[in-house]
């Protein structure tokens, strides 16, 4: 029995846990129109510009796949991104940024975090690298 190659991809479409590249790690922002309305483009352009990557692709270092989805259905939180399966709420360039350091470096990347124009304002560490490396 032969099954066409459109039906393949209409149920891997269906199902965002089936994939066909393979990376660690899925990486999906909202395309809906209110995530458009607070500037989900300007944060899909960020990624594509920083992290090499197209929507439907693997990121250049192979650590991610990214794609832009259609609504999370957190249309007052916008702009969302879905980072393996959880979804993430208002969120930006640095808030990406942060939020991928700490999720690939741990205590090293809330270090880098720390101690560089990442920093949220008003935002205090609570990690044991930020003790020691501070005073």
């Amino acid at each position: 029995m032969e099954v066409k190659e459109s039906f393949l991809m209409a149920i891997i479409k269906r199902y965002p846990s089936l994939r066909l590249d393979s990376a660690p790690n899925y990486l999906e922002v909202c395309g809906g129109p209110n995530c458009a309305k607070n500037n989900s483009a300007k944060l899909m352009r960020f990624i594509m510009e920083k992290y090499k990557v197209e929507s439907g692709s693997i990121s250049e270092k192979g650590k991610f796949a990214y794609k832009i989805g259609g609504c999370m259905k957190h249309c007052g939180k916008g702009p969302n991104i879905r980072w393996n399966g959880e979804v993430y709420n208002k969120m930006d360039e640095k808030k990406l940024v942060r939020f991928l350091l700490t999720f690939f470096l741990g205590w090293i990347g809330s270090l880098i975090i720390n101690h560089t124009s990442f920093k949220p304002e008003g935002y205090t560490s609570r990690t044991w690298a930020y003790f020691i490396f501070s005073y």
